[in-house]
């Protein structure tokens, strides 16, 4: 959304007497209220959501508002504990965004994190990295535990309610407004997960579709093509986290990827890509702007699979992990196009970490004449294709 236009939708609040964009954080935007305190707010709450009218997203972004102001004088009257903490969990460009400064405690997946924030009457605050200032990393485990533990001393309960009359979808229900911070309690996830297998005989997984909704899914549901109506229209809304699939491997979570053939397989597998897609694609536009290395977008190459592809350059390049690399050279009828797994298994010398990045991403040395030819051995046609 224009920032003239979130000013406009501001404005119209009772409350809300200037409206401006902000020059200390910009891409922000600065409320003057009727008691004349300043507060920041995103002018992504103003955004029609999909299929959202005007009129709809004005009353939604009042209603924001309204918290917003609660929450503020809540933050005046009362001081809080960091050990009062609980988890706070978002997709990666959240934490990465120049006009905020929320701190990320940890990554749980490529594309989504996890932070601190106070739970409030009527929001959760997120807590600062300038708070979090001179943690170690040590200190920084310990906060996230206690903040687990402070989630489930909160609930009363870990509830799942039926989405679908077969129960095979189920979202949380334990903390009303920010259910997906159970995302990041691994162990009580991972025992809903296994009680439900244990029940159906299939596999289940956790989707953090957006701050409020953190869904079970039978992975065999016959309720696929409604379901993922919803995770197509969460996709793109100002309170998206990542409307996929999960599962966990040793501890961690990982995106569950459908077979060749499952019902799900051509939506999911677009969905994925077009989410990959944006999160990086936001975050390329940061580091084009702060250098050195020359940043590859991740592309989409739209054949049956909808695999992701990123194009190298003649110098370092940084690249999104993608299922394609594309090495360009000037002078070369077609460039050579390899499964990034094949490249890091054939060449790994031209590959390293690109430290402080979030989603990671990795910097690609050109390859020699020498590593052309390996690379040959694996080439594949690529190209986007409608």
């Amino acid at each position: 959304m224009e920032l003239d236009d979130a000013v406009a939708a501001a404005l119209a609040h009772p409350l809300v007497v200037a409206a401006a964009p902000s020059s200390e954080h910009p891409g922000m935007v600065t409320l003057t209220l009727l008691t004349g305190e300043d507060i920041i707010c995103n002018p992504q709450l103003a955004e029609p959501d999909p299929g959202e009218s005007d009129e709809d997203a004005l009353m939604r972004f009042h209603a924001s508002l309204d918290k917003l102001l609660v929450t503020v004088q809540t933050t005046l009257d009362e001081e809080h504990s960091l050990d009062d903490a609980i988890p706070l969990v978002r997709s990666a460009d959240y934490f990465t965004r120049p006009e905020a400064s929320p701190a990320l405690t940890f990554p749980l997946t490529d594309y989504i994190g996890v932070g601190l924030a106070f739970d409030l009457p009527t929001a959760v605050m997120p807590i600062s990295e300038d708070q979090l200032a001179g943690d170690t990393a040590e200190e920084a485990v310990n906060r996230a535990a206690r903040a687990v533990l402070n989630l489930r001393d909160m609930a009363e309960q870990f509830g799942l309610a039926p989405v679908v009359e077969d129960n095979s979808i189920l979202v949380v229900h334990a903390t009303e407004g920010n259910d997906s911070a159970w995302f990041a309690d691994l162990q009580t996830m991972e025992a809903a997960l296994t009680q439900m297998e244990s029940v159906t005989g299939s596999e289940w997984a956790a989707v953090p579709a957006s701050r409020e909704d953190l869904f079970l899914l039978d992975t065999d549901t016959l309720h696929w093509p409604e379901f993922l109506d919803v995770l197509e229209s969460v996709h793109g809304s100002h309170k998206e986290v990542c409307p996929l699939p999960h599962v966990q491997a040793d501890h961690a979570w990982r995106e569950w990827l459908p077979p060749a053939g499952h019902p799900a397989e051509q939506r999911l597998t677009r969905l994925r890509a077009d989410i990959h897609a944006q999160q990086h694609a936001e975050q390329r536009e940061r580091l084009q702007a702060g250098g050195p290395f020359p940043s590859s977008m991740l592309q989409i190459e739209r054949s049956g699979r909808w695999e992701t592809l990123a194009v190298t350059a003649d110098d370092v390049t940084s690249i999104p992990r993608t299922d394609l690399v594309v090495f360009f050279r000037d002078g070369d009828q077609e460039p050579l196009g390899v499964s990034l797994g094949d490249a890091l298994v054939l060449c790994p010398h031209l590959f390293s970490l690109h430290e402080g990045t979030f989603p990671p991403r990795l910097l690609v040395k050109p390859p020699t004449d020498d590593d052309r030819r390996a690379l040959d051995q694996n080439r594949v046609q690529w190209g986007a294709r409608a």
